[in-house]
C-alpha cells in the first residue's frame, strides 16, 4: 500500500479554497479560517457525503467537553492558553562599594652629597675629638630633613594600617553585634544586612497576601561604607524593630513548619531537572524519563505537573522571560567603575539556515567586570534579505528583546558583521534609524573573516600552494581509512584522522589538516600511495605552508576570542605581517645559499649548510634534515640544487603574496584612533615593559615606522590617548565638558601607575595576561577610584569590536536542536537563548534562576503537590500519573525477572587474581580440557 499523500484535489465546505488534503492540514486551514468549525469538504457534482446522509456521533472529547471539562478529552485541547502578562519586578539598585583608602605618595629622596674617604691614621697614637666646627653643616641637615622625611613616610603608613585595622575590627564588631540581636546577616561584599529567616522562606506566602514593597523586606541598606557607632545604633533598633513585623513572624512559622523547605526542594529538582534537559538539548519524552529515573534513585518532587505536554513548555517559556530580564538588568545596570554610567554595547548578526529557513542570529556585548561578555538575543526568520531589510529585522530584534531606544542611542558604540552586511550599509543605515551620532557607531568587518580571505588571495595564479599540497593529502574513509591506521598501529606510531580540506573554515581547520597529515607522514610513506610527499621540494613546500599556517591559526583564534580587545586585534595581526617579512628574508638567504652551490645540476644539496634552515618562524623546517635526508627517521629522495631553488622561491611569492594580502585587505583600513589605541592602551604601554618572555605578540606596540603620518610625530603614551579621547568625545559630548582632554589625559596617567605599581615587579618567565589586568580594574575600588571618566572612554573603544564570530558559534548552538524534536523557529531560537547563556548544573549558581522562573509560572500552575481533599484520596498513584506510566513500560519482560540457570564466575572474580576485563584465552582452553582428564562431572557438563 502506497503510502505517498493523495493528489485528489478538495474544496473547503465553507469557501472556495482548493488543494490536496495533506496542504489542508500542513497550513491548518480550518483553525486559522474557521475556528471551532469541523473540518468538512465539498463533495463533487453528482455526489453525497455520507456525513449528509447519516448523523454525527459524538466523540469521547466531545461529551466531555459538553459535560464542563475543560481540556476536552485525554487527548487535550487544540485551542491555545493565553498566557497572563507577568510583570517585570524592576532592577534593583546598584551595588554599593567600598570607599578606597587612599594611597600615599611616595616622597623622593635628596641627593646626599659624598663623604670624604678617612686619613690613614697613625699606629699607636690616640684619636683627639673634633670640634665641632669641624663637621659639614651642609651634609648633616640633608641628612637630618631626609630621616625627617623618612619618618613622616612611616608614620603616614601606621596611620593607614591602624585605620584599616580599626574599620576591620569595627566590621567585625558589627557582625558580632547584629547577630546577637536575631537572624541577621552582612552581606559580602555589599553593604547591607539581610534577615536570612524573610529572604529564605518569605517568598512561600501567597501572592495576593503580600504587603506593598514585598522585596525590599527583611533588607537594610547601609549606605556607602559601614556606618559610624552613633548610626549603628538606629540600625540596631530598626533591626528589632523587624522581628515584631507580620511579615517576619508568618517567615518564622513557615520555616519551623518546615513546609515551604520541602516543596522548594521538590520543585528545584523538578526545575533542574527540566533546565538540564533544555541545555543538553534532550527531547521533551526524555524529561519525563530523567524524573522516572530520579524518582527510582529516591528523590522526592511531588505527585503531579510533571508532563512534557503541559509543564515544560510553560516553564521553558518562564525561564526565557527570566534570563531576558537578567540579561537586560545587566545592559542597564550602572557600574561604578563607568562613574555610575551604563556599559557601551556592540552588535553583531549573521544569517543561518535552520530546517530550510533563513534566521538572523543577532548577538549583543558588554563589559562586565571588565570582561566582554556575548549574549544571543534571538534568531528571528529573514525573509527581506536586502539592507534595509536586515537593517529593520535587526532593529525590531533589539527593540522586542527589551531594549529601549533611547538606551541604543546612547550606549549602542559597534556593529560586527561579516562582508555581506558590509557591502549593503547595514551600519549606516543602523546608525540613521536610531539617530546616533556620526562616528559613534562603528561598523566593523570581522578581522578572521579578513584573514581567510587573504589567506584565499595568496593561493591564487602561480602561487597556488594548495593546488600542490591537497592532491597528496586526502581525507580515507572505508578500507583506505583502516589500512593507514593498521600502518600506524604496526609502526608504533600515533594515529590521526586524516581530515578533509574545506575552503569555507578556518584557518584553524585547514592547520589541523596539515598537522594530522604530519602525525601519519611515517605511516602514508610506508603505504606508498603518495610518493611523491617523500620529495624533499614537495616537504619544503609542506613545512612552509604548515608553520605559516599555524602562524595564521593563532592570530584568527585571537580576532575570534570576544574578550580581545581591538587594540590586541590588530597588533596580532601586525605581529603576524612581521613575522612574514623576517621568514621571507630568510628564506631569501637560503636561496641565495641554494643559488652558490658549485653545481646545479649534483644530484643533491648535500654540500648545502644545514644552518641555512634554522629559521624561528618555521620549526618544522627546522626539523626537517634535508642535507642527511631524512624526517621522523624515514629516508626521503634526493633533489638537484635546480629543483630546491625552485620550491624555495615558490615558497617565498607565496609568503610575499600573503603579506601583501594582510595589508590591503586589513592594514591599510585601521582607523587613526585604533592605532593610537595600541600605543597607549597596550600592556607595553601601560606596564611599561618590553621583555618579550613576558608580553604576548598582541600586547606589544606597533613598530614606529608602520603609523599614519599624524601618529609618527607622537612620541609619548599621553600624547595618543589624547587622540584617543578626541575620538570618543567626538560622539560623547558629555565627557568634553567635563573633565575635558586635560583631565582624562592626567586620569590615563594616574592609572598607569597605579596598575605599574600593583602589578609590578612581573615574575621571571611568566605570561602578562592582560585580561585579568583589566577584570582587577574594573572591579577594585582602589584602582578605578578617581579615573572613571577615563575608564569609560576606554570602553567605548573596547566595544568596537571586530569579533562577529561569535555569532556563527551561535549559530552552532541554533543547529544542535535535533530536527526529529520539530521546534518551531521561535522555539529552538528560545532554547538556543538558554543553552548559549546556561549556568552550569550547580545547585549553587542555579537554584536562584530556576526559583524566580518559577515564580513566572501562570497563576493556574499550583506546584506539584495535590491538595489532600476526597479527590486526593482517590488517586491511587506511586510517585505520579506521568511517572509511573514511563516505568510501567517494560518492553522485554521475559529478561527482566530472575531466572533459575548456572551463571559461570570468571577465575579469580572474588579474590582479584586474575583480569576480570581481559581474561587469558590459554586459561580458557584449559579450564576447557580439564574435565575430560577428571572424568567429566556432572557440574562440568552443565558448565
Amino acid at each position: 500500500m502506497s503510502t505517498a499523500p493523495s493528489k485528489e484535489i478538495l474544496q473547503c465546505y465553507y469557501c472556495d479554497y482548493k488543494a490536496r488534503k495533506d496542504n489542508f492540514r500542513l497550513y491548518d486551514h480550518f483553525n486559522k479560517h474557521h475556528p471551532g468549525m469541523p473540518e468538512r469538504y465539498k463533495a463533487e457534482k453528482g455526489q453525497r457525503a455520507l456525513t449528509d446522509m447519516f448523523p454525527k456521533k459524538r466523540t469521547f472529547s466531545e461529551r466531555e467537553g459538553q459535560e464542563g471539562n475543560v481540556h476536552g478529552g485525554s487527548r487535550g485541547s487544540r485551542e491555545p492558553e493565553e498566557q497572563p502578562q507577568v510583570e517585570i519586578p524592576p532592577p534593583e539598585a546598584s551595588t554599593l562599594y567600598q570607599v578606597a583608602r587612599p594611597t600615599p605618595m611616595p616622597v623622593p629622596r635628596p641627593t646626599v652629597p659624598p663623604k670624604a674617604p678617612p686619613a690613614p691614621e697613625a699606629p699607636n697614637r690616640p684619636q683627639a675629638q673634633l670640634p665641632i666646627t669641624a663637621y659639614n653643616t651642609a651634609g648633616l641637615a640633608s641628612f637630618m630633613v631626609s630621616q625627617s622625611e623618612k619618618l613622616d613616610l612611616l608614620t603616614a603608613k601606621v596611620a593607614e594600617l591602624l585605620s584599616r585595622d580599626s574599620t576591620h575590627q569595627r566590621e567585625i564588631d558589627f557582625r558580632r553585634r547584629i547577630g546577637g540581636i536575631g537572624p541577621f546577616k552582612l552581606d559580602e561584599g555589599s553593604l547591607r544586612v539581610r534577615c536570612t529567616i524573610c529572604d529564605m522562606h518569605k517568598w512561600s506566602i501567597p501572592r495576593n497576601e503580600r504587603p506593598a514593597n514585598f522585596d525590599r523586606i527583611g533588607v537594610f541598606y547601609l549606605g556607602d561604607e559601614l556606618p559610624p557607632p552613633e548610626r549603628q545604633r538606629d540600625i540596631v533598633t530598626s533591626l528589632k524593630r523587624h522581628l515584631e513585623i507580620s511579615t517576619h513572624t508568618r517567615s518564622v512559622s513557615i520555616g519551623e513548619s518546615g513546609v515551604a523547605t520541602t516543596r522548594r526542594s521538590e520543585a528545584l529538582a523538578v526545575a533542574r531537572t527540566a533546565y538540564f534537559a533544555v541545555c543538553e538539548g534532550h527531547s521533551y519524552r526524555s524529561f519525563e524519563r530523567l524524573l522516572a529515573l530520579q524518582a527510582e534513585n529516591g528523590v522526592g518532587f511531588g505527585d503531579k505537573n510533571h508532563s512534557r505536554t503541559h509543564f515544560l513548555p510553560a516553564f521553558i517559556k518562564a525561564m526565557v522571560m527570566e534570563i531576558k530580564a537578567r540579561m537586560i538588568s545587566v545592559f542597564m545596570d550602572e557600574q561604578a567603575c563607568f562613574g555610575m554610567r551604563s556599559s557601551p554595547i556592540a552588535a553583531s548578526c549573521d544569517k543561518v539556515t535552520v530546517q530550510r529557513r533563513t534566521l538572523q542570529a543577532t548577538c549583543a556585548m558588554v563589559l562586565v567586570r571588565g570582561r566582554v561578555v556575548a549574549y544571543l538575543l534571538s534568531a528571528p526568520v529573514a525573509a527581506d534579505k536586502t539592507g534595509d531589510g536586515l537593517t529593520e529585522l535587526l532593529l525590531t530584534t533589539l527593540l522586542e528583546f527589551g531594549f529601549d531606544e533611547e538606551l541604543l542611542r546612547n550606549n549602542l558604540v559597534a556593529l560586527a558583521t561579516d562582508g555581506e552586511y558590509h557591502g549593503l550599509r547595514v551600519g549606516g543605515r543602523l546608525s540613521n534609524a536610531l539617530g546616533c551620532e556620526d562616528e559613534q557607531l562603528y561598523h566593523s568587518w570581522c578581522i578572521a573573516h579578513r584573514i581567510e580571505l587573504a589567506v584565499n588571495d595568496s593561493h591564487k595564479d602561480a602561487t597556488d600552494l594548495r593546488s600542490v599540497l591537497h592532491p597528496a593529502m586526502p581525507s580515507r574513509h572505508g578500507y583506505a581509512y583502516e589500512d593507514l591506521r593498521d600502518e600506524a598501529a604496526r609502526l608504533g606510531v600515533k594515529f590521526a584522522a586524516p581530515l578533509a580540506f574545506s575552503a569555507t573554515r578556518w584557518a584553524s581547520s585547514e592547520a589541523r589538516v596539515y598537522h594530522n597529515f604530519a602525525q601519519n607522514f611515517r605511516a602514508i610513506l610506508s603505504l606508498g600511495a603518495y610518493p611523491q610527499v617523500s620529495k624533499l621540494d614537495w616537504l619544503f613546500k609542506f613545512a612552509v605552508c604548515y608553520d605559516v599556517m599555524n602562524a595564521v591559526t593563532a592570530v584568527s583564534c585571537t580576532a575570534q576570542t570576544v574578550n580581545r580587545r581591538p587594540w590586541q586585534v590588530i597588533a596580532a595581526v601586525h605581529g603576524l605581517r612581521d613575522t612574514l617579512i623576517v621568514a621571507t628574508a630568510e628564506l631569501e638567504a637560503l636561496r641565495d645559499a641554494v643559488k652558490q652551490l658549485p653545481d646545479a645540476r649534483a644530484s643533491h644539496i648535500g654540500a648545502l649548510n644545514s644552518r641555512h634552515f634554522d629559521i624561528d618562524a618555521l620549526p618544522t623546517l627546522s626539523s626537517i634534515n634535508f642535507v642527511q635526508r631524512s624526517w621522523q627517521g624515514v629516508e626521503l629522495q634526493p633533489v638537484s640544487p635546480w629543483f630546491f631553488e625552485l620550491a624555495v622561491q615558490f615558497c617565498i611569492d607565496w609568503m610575499k603574496q600573503l603579506t601583501s594580502a594582510l595589508t590591503r585587505r586589513i592594514l591599510r583600513e585601521v582607523p587613526v584612533w585604533l592605532e593610537a589605541c595600541c600605543q597607549c592602551l597596550s600592556g607595553e604601554a601601560l606596564l611599561g615593559s618590553q621583555d618579550e618572555g613576558c608580553l604576548r605578540q598582541d600586547d606589544r606596540n606597533l613598530d614606529q615606522f608602520g603609523l599614519r603620518g599624524e601618529l609618527s610625530k607622537l612620541r609619548s603614551a599621553e600624547d595618543y590617548f589624547g587622540v584617543v579621547a578626541e575620538f570618543v568625545m567626538s560622539f560623547k559630548t558629555q565627557l568634553a565638558e567635563a573633565p575635558g582632554i586635560d583631565g582624562l589625559k592626567e586620569q590615563y596617567v594616574e592609572l598607569r601607575d597605579r596598575i605599574r605599581a600593583n602589578f609590578l615587579p612581573i615574575t621571571a618567565g611568566e605570561k602578562v595576561d592582560m585580561d585579568a589586568i583589566w577584570s582587577e580594574v574594573h572591579t577594585q575600588v582602589r584602582l578605578y577610584r578617581g579615573c572613571e571618566d577615563c575608564l569609560y572612554a576606554i570602553a567605548c573603544v573596547a566595544l568596537k569590536t571586530h569579533c562577529e564570530s561569535v555569532v556563527e558559534a551561535q549559530c552552532s548552538t541554533l543547529n544542535g536542536s535535533d530536527p526529529r524534536r520539530h521546534l518551531g523557529h521561535m522555539g529552538l531560537a528560545e532554547e538556543a537563548l538558554l543553552v548559549w547563556s546556561s549556568m552550569g548544573i550547580a545547585a549553587t549558581n542555579v537554584d536562584n534562576f530556576l526559583a524566580a522562573s518559577l515564580e513566572r509560572m501562570p497563576e493556574s500552575f499550583s506546584g506539584f503537590r495535590r491538595q489532600r481533599t476526597s479527590k486526593f484520596s482517590q488517586k491511587k498513584v506511586v510517585h505520579s500519573t506521568v511517572i509511573d506510566r514511563v516505568l510501567k513500560t517494560c518492553p522485554h519482560p521475559e529478561l527482566s525477572g530472575p531466572r533459575d540457570f548456572h551463571r559461570p564466575r570468571l577465575a579469580g572474580f572474588r579474590t582479584g587474581a586474575a583480569n576480570v576485563r581481559a581474561a587469558p584465552a590459554d586459561n580458557a582452553i584449559e579450564e576447557e580440557k580439564l574435565p575430560d582428564s577428571e572424568g567429566s562431572s556432572s557440574e562440568s557438563s552443565s558448565l
